[in-house]
């Protein structure tokens, strides 16, 4: 039987079908009905005739299920939503939530709080459900189907095309699959502290160092990586003599001090951090809003300042330059500075296209030419010796011209 269902005016708000159990002469039956309101504010219920439903009208199986096809709804797929809500419901938005905030306080990173999370919804947690909802089971059967997803390798052993995480093909940097790793771990360490009586402290660690090298080196084979370069004396002259005025100084700061886009940022309004003998930072812009200014966070790698030494600068320039400081978010400056080289480049008037990042290893294959390479770590704010180590670049020049025997 078809049914003809009523239609209202469009400033009429019509809820969807929905059954409750009413008695009458002293007979339980379902009854289907939807709510009305009116652009006055006033409310009516509309009754679905029960010549539609009668005869299922005491089955609450398919009084349910006809309703579902009433709202035009899948009666599949509606099940298999409200058979995963079951079974994860101690995995529900307001927990992922609260991770979220957590992730944000850990990080000290708005910004970079929300990549780590993105890559834990898509990568961890969208992963495990396909299989099973227990985290226990997560580590202990499906972890090497995880490491399988995450290198994504063309012919699948573990897991099948439609589990992927990843497109057939995609590999994604080992930096990316660290920070999933790192914030997997996050959430399982939070869920623990939540629900310790359900969820035991679980570590994930699928892949081993030789998993990344062999990852690295297919990608660099691939021509993946796109590793910093440093910045020709004569396209660092073109560069600086043409900088669009909104992001001079910040440019210009980044050259003569090797510090990245929100370090660079971070130093709006801080002209007291000028000192004699080096410029003092203990923030980097966070975000950036028109209407409500700027936010701060903690540098990266939680340390707590940079003391940079004033080697190619003064005091007087770079008190200046940070006066001429437009706000911006740290993503809005590497982007113009990004096609404005990318400019340069296709006119001709520079050997090859550069990015914000490129002052940064400029910088430290410079320093470390003219001071002690300590000095330059604790400078540019690493960790450790090799990691400055690894920004430094190869500036000899040579002439590429095939030499051949004069007759």
């Amino acid at each position: 039987m078809r049914i003809i269902q009523k239609k209202y005016p469009k400033d009429h708000l019509v809820s969807p079908w929905s059954f409750q159990m009413e008695k009458a002469r002293d007979k339980e039956s379902f009854v289907i009905r939807r709510q009305i309101k009116k652009p006055d504010g006033k409310r009516t219920w509309e009754r679905l005739s029960k010549d539609y439903y009668r005869h299922i009208s005491n089955n609450e199986i398919e009084v349910k299920d006809f309703v579902i096809r009433l709202n035009g709804r899948d009666i599949q797929a509606e099940k298999a939503k409200a058979k995963w809500e079951i079974k994860h419901a101690y995995i529900n938005s307001k927990l992922l939530h609260e991770f979220a905030k957590v992730l944000e306080v850990d990080l000290g990173n708005k910004a970079r709080a929300n990549t780590y999370y993105g890559y834990f919804r898509r990568y961890f947690l969208d992963f495990f459900t396909q299989f099973s909802p227990d985290p226990l089971e997560w580590h202990t059967k499906y972890q090497m189907h995880w490491k399988e997803a995450l290198l994504n390798p063309n012919s699948l052993k573990l897991i099948k095309d439609k589990h992927r995480i990843l497109k057939k093909g995609e590999l994604r940097s080992v930096n990316t699959i660290k920070r999933t790793i790192s914030a997997a771990n996050s959430f399982m360490k939070f869920l623990h502290q939540q629900l310790p009586a359900e969820v035991a402290e679980l570590t994930f660690r699928p892949l081993k160092k030789s998993d990344y090298k062999n990852l690295q080196a297919k990608r660099e084979m691939l021509g993946l990586v796109k590793g910093s370069k440093y910045i020709e004396k004569a396209d660092l002259i073109v560069i600086l003599e043409n900088l669009p005025s909104d992001i001079d100084s910040p440019s210009r700061i980044s050259q003569k001090y090797g510090l990245r886009e929100a370090e660079t940022l971070g130093l709006i309004n801080k002209l007291p951090h000028v000192k004699k003998g080096y410029l003092y930072i203990e923030s980097q812009l966070d975000t950036y809003n028109p209407k409500l200014g700027p936010t701060f966070a903690p540098l990266k790698g939680r340390i707590k300042c940079l003391k940079v030494p004033h080697w190619y600068s003064k005091p007087k320039e770079i008190y200046e330059l940070i006066q001429g400081i437009h706000p911006m978010c740290a993503s809005t400056l590497s982007r113009k500075f990004s096609e404005y080289t990318k400019k340069l480049f296709e006119k001709k008037m520079i050997s090859q296209h550069y990015t914000f990042h490129d002052f940064r290893c400029t910088y430290i294959t410079d320093a470390t030419d003219d001071h002690p390479i300590k000095d330059v770590q604790f400078a540019v704010g690493h960790s450790q010796e090799k990691i400055t180590e690894g920004y430094k670049k190869d500036k000899r020049s040579f002439d590429d011209e095939t030499w051949t025997p004069i007759n």
